[in-house]
């Protein structure tokens, strides 16, 4: 009996030390009881909307909510409940909040208004947290900035938080009749400040404020908070200005040959090191509109490229794709892949290897 005690005793402890210790205490309460606590002790109300098939629900509650450092941070300023969107009073408060996707989390005042909504989870704690964070600061909070939009007297940086806000929770069709107002009232110089950025990232290769954007690129990285950022943005940029070329007949003309080679002009505003990357996209691009095979496999050559397995798939893929419609391209690509192999490493010699066994007679 004393060993089934202690055992008891024991459990009990643990069980305590986790909910104290171990992260965010949910507490089983009714909505209704939920407010009624929050209002009494002065805190919010965190409400976890989840269901029971739902992976990214229980990957919060396995690997998120039981951390320290987020019960450190929720316990002192929420009353945290958890329900089940499709069970119970779950199925009720998933009508009144207008819950369709799983996790939804809710940051509630005790009078009910939803000051904020997060829509998704994260892996990572810090994330969550400052997403989190967003929800208790007026300027950030999804609530608070729809009035001020409602009231029609929002400034341009209310609006980008806003844009932010709509993210997080989930609202779509919002946050892009939010960006296309706001787009179209920037100026010139606020279109290469930092808190605009988001909307500069949209315009793809070609647009008028992707030009204007090249043509300013030392002003632009200048303005970034971090730099890597527009690098980043203009390699993928002009990596989707290429990649069609070598994924559709109809760039296969003079005037598809030489908005190619416009492109390539171009790309003098990339980075160095991603500069090559791009040069080798664009002969893979040149060597299929030229149905030059030598020019594709050229590529296999370059490491950097070859780092990627996804450029590797698509050199293949392109190799392929010219050997099937022409047995003169194919017996050029068993050629010159019989005399490249040798120079390769061991996963692009499998990888070509497989391809000229297709071909060989």
């Amino acid at each position: 009996m004393k060993s089934i005690v202690c055992c008891l005793i024991f459990t009990l402890f643990t069980f305590v030390g986790f909910t104290q210790e171990g992260g965010v205490i949910f507490e089983e309460l009714t909505y209704k009881e939920a407010l009624e606590k929050a209002k009494k002790e002065n805190k919010l109300v965190f409400l976890d909307g989840y269901t029971q098939w739902c992976g990214p629900c229980k990957g919060m509650a396995r690997a998120i909510f039981p951390l320290k450092k987020v019960g450190d941070f929720f316990n002192p300023r929420f009353v945290s409940v958890k329900y089940d969107m499709e069970a119970g009073e779950g199925i009720e408060l998933a009508k009144k909040f207008n819950i369709k996707s799983y996790p939804t989390f809710l940051i509630i005042r005790p009078d009910g208004t939803v000051q904020h909504r997060i829509n998704g989870g994260t892996p990572r704690a810090d994330d969550f947290i400052a997403w989190v964070e967003m929800g208790l600061n007026e300027e950030t909070a999804l609530y608070p900035l729809s009035q001020v939009y409602a009231s029609g007297k929002m400034t341009k940086k209310q609006m980008a938080n806003y844009h932010v806000a709509l993210v997080y929770g989930g609202f779509k069709e919002k946050d892009e009749e939010i960006k296309k107002e706001l787009a179209g009232k920037l100026t010139d110089k606020e279109w290469l400040q930092n808190e605009f950025f988001f909307l500069l990232k949209e315009n793809g290769y070609g647009t008028e404020r992707f030009n204007f954007a090249v043509k300013n690129i030392s002003a632009l990285r200048k303005n970034i908070e971090n730099p890597k950022e527009v690098d980043d943005w203009l390699f993928r940029t002009y990596q989707g200005a290429i990649r069609p070329y070598f994924q559709s007949e109809k760039f296969k003309t003079p005037e598809g040959i030489n908005a190619l080679k416009e492109i390539c002009k171009s790309m003098k505003v990339v980075k160095a090191d991603q500069q090559e990357l791009l040069k080798a996209h664009y002969a893979l691009a040149n060597g299929y509109i030229n149905r030059n095979v030598e020019s594709v496999m050229s590529v296999l050559k370059d490491k950097k490229f070859c780092m990627n397995g996804d450029n590797i798939r698509v050199a293949m893929k392109v190799l392929e794709y010219m050997a099937d419609q022409n047995q003169d391209q194919a017996q050029k690509l068993v050629a010159a892949g019989e005399k490249m192999v040798p120079e390769l490493d061991a996963r692009l010699k499998k990888n070509l290897n497989d391809l000229m066994a297709k071909y060989k007679q």
